[in-house]
């Protein structure tokens, strides 16, 4: 799995990106079939869209995963962005689920 990581106003700390490898790491396993080919990349994007707020709807999170030709997006903005990485985790795990309901039938 190649992971990308993007920041727009976020200094990307060791703790922020061992954060997001933790969690993001859930899809490699998911998505295995397409990693041992070399296909499988994530995209994610950190920012803070807002520099004069302190509260509210500041940081943004964005990721889209690609494999075997598909792709899926899941985001968020929110006041916290360790929540809205956890909720993209969420996103991506339900959508991937989704996607393999459907290559079943």
């Amino acid at each position: 799995m190649k992971l990308n990581i993007k920041t727009k106003d976020i200094e990307l700390s060791d703790s922020l990106s061992a954060y997001v490898n933790s969690k993001i790491v859930v899809l490699d396993k998911l998505l295995y079939q397409y990693n041992k080919e070399n296909s499988l990349l994530v995209d994610l994007e950190l920012a803070r869209i807002t520099k004069h707020h302190q509260k509210g709807n500041v940081y943004m999170v964005v990721a889209n995963v690609e494999f075997g030709g598909n792709i899926i997006r899941a985001d968020y903005t929110g006041e916290d962005l360790y929540k809205g990485i956890n909720t993209v985790k969420q996103t991506l795990k339900r959508e991937v689920g989704k996607f393999k309901e459907l290559q079943k039938v």
